[in-house]
């Protein structure tokens, strides 16, 4: 057999044992902190619904019309869309020029109505509730909830 060089590089069995007992450690560390990632969804599913609403009473205010918000009868009980009253239709989305519908459940992950509603602005902004009350409320599937309240005067805030 040929003689093994001193120099020659590689890793010992030891080395090998300390490297992959750290990355276990770094895994059971980091692998909690990601579970976290409900309430991350719940978060987004509350700015995106706070952001239709307000794109709803902006609408009201330029054009005059009455515009709303409604919740839909969906399986998941997850799904709304913003429509213009006088017509009934929806109104198209900025973004993709689709009509305004949004699963909250297909696009965040489990989010939900925790009760169904709908609000509507009339041209001055001015929010009117039919059954929600002014607050809507999302859960997500670990029981976290986040409400979206609109007081009279139409300004929106989440907790």
């Amino acid at each position: 057999m040929e003689r093994m060089n001193k120099n020659q590089k590689g890793f010992t069995l030891l080395e090998l044992v300390i490297v992959m007992a750290l990355l276990g450690l770094i895994g059971t560390v980091t692998i909690p902190l990601f579970s976290g990632t409900d309430s991350m969804a719940l978060d987004g599913a509350s700015r995106k619904l706070e952001s239709d609403l307000r794109y709803a009473q902006s609408l009201a205010t330029t054009t005059g019309d009455v515009y709303g918000l409604r919740t839909t009868s969906s399986a998941t009980n997850s799904t709304y869309e913003v429509y213009r009253v006088y017509d009934n239709s929806l109104v198209t989305s900025p973004y993709d020029r689709q009509p305004m519908q949004e699963d909250l459940d297909e696009s965040f992950n489990g989010v939900f109505f925790q009760n169904q509603g709908h609000v509507t602005f009339d041209a001055t902004g001015t929010p009117t509730f039919v059954l929600g009350a002014g607050n809507v409320r999302l859960e997500n599937a670990s029981g976290d909830i986040k409400t979206v309240k609109i007081n009279s005067l139409g300004l929106m805030t989440i907790n």
